[in-house]
């Protein structure tokens, strides 16, 4: 499991993949350096449990949705990582 903090507010993560599945049920609130490895991106969410149900679904491989969906979210992801 990657890098992942959370706390009232918002959840963040260092996993793409993870990130890439959350944010077609969520909207990305910001992508940041982290600063102990600025070659390491953060993906900042709103934090709920909605969202924490997802996570756990995402690492359990229970999460549904469909390929095209996931590479779409993948391509919007990495456009705001070299925009």
């Amino acid at each position: 499991m990657a890098n992942k903090t959370k706390t009232l507010n918002e959840y963040k993560t260092s996993d793409f993949g993870l990130a890439v599945a959350l944010s077609f049920f969520f909207p990305l609130i910001r992508v940041e350096k982290d600063p102990k490895r600025p070659e390491r991106k953060n993906f900042i969410f709103s934090h709920s449990s909605e969202l924490d149900t997802k996570e756990a679904e995402y690492w359990s491989r229970e999460l549904k949705m469909a390929a095209i969906d996931y590479y779409n979210a993948s391509r919007t992801l990495k456009n705001r990582l070299y925009a």
